[in-house]
């Protein structure tokens, strides 16, 4: 895994991570795990990792919403 907690991300443009993996809808979906609207203000965001869990997803401090962040959209 690439990152750990403490670590300082990024949150990727909306526009990239269309470009990567296409439009589902009003999400991007990538194995299962959806970046929704919502999620949107978080695009270009410097967020620090809160905590790291076994199948690669993050809390992110600052997500008041508990929001599922994978690798792909860091």
């Amino acid at each position: 895994m690439k990152f750990k907690v403490g670590d300082k991300v990024k949150v990727r443009q909306w526009d990239d991570m269309v470009k990567e993996y296409g439009l589902n809808d009003d999400c991007i979906v990538v194995d299962g795990i959806s970046f929704v609207l919502p999620m949107q203000k978080y695009c270009g965001a410097t967020m620090t990792v809160e905590k790291v869990y076994k199948e690669g997803s993050f809390d992110l401090f600052g997500d008041d919403e508990k929001w599922i962040w994978k690798e792909w959209m860091l």
